[in-house]
């Protein structure tokens, strides 16, 4: 019973933790965030490719980087709705109220 109950309590924790994109973490959501609306498998493999070719002149932050990989291998999976609300979090996360 103890183990559900921190099992519950680390998922909300991690639901609601805020992640601070960089600049180009922010990018690549907006545009994870479209192809991930349009269901698009050919959308996120051409974005994975950028990334993975810009990857030597543009860095991502750990976090940001840590944040993008998830909803990638997320919408890889096929769940393409998960990985739109990952994506939705992520820039929410963005808006300082």
């Amino acid at each position: 019973m103890f183990a559900c109950v921190t099992i519950i309590v680390v998922c909300v924790w991690w639901m609601q933790s805020r992640v601070v994109l960089d600049d180009r973490g922010y990018d690549v959501a907006i545009a994870l965030y479209r192809v991930c609306n349009q269901h698009s498998e050919t959308g996120l493999e051409q974005l994975e490719r950028t990334l993975v070719e810009s990857t030597e002149s543009l860095t991502l932050s750990q976090e940001s980087n840590d944040a993008i990989r998830g909803v990638f291998a997320t919408a890889k999976s096929g769940n393409w709705t998960d990985a739109q609300r990952q994506c939705r979090k992520l820039l929410e996360d963005q808006v300082t109220r």
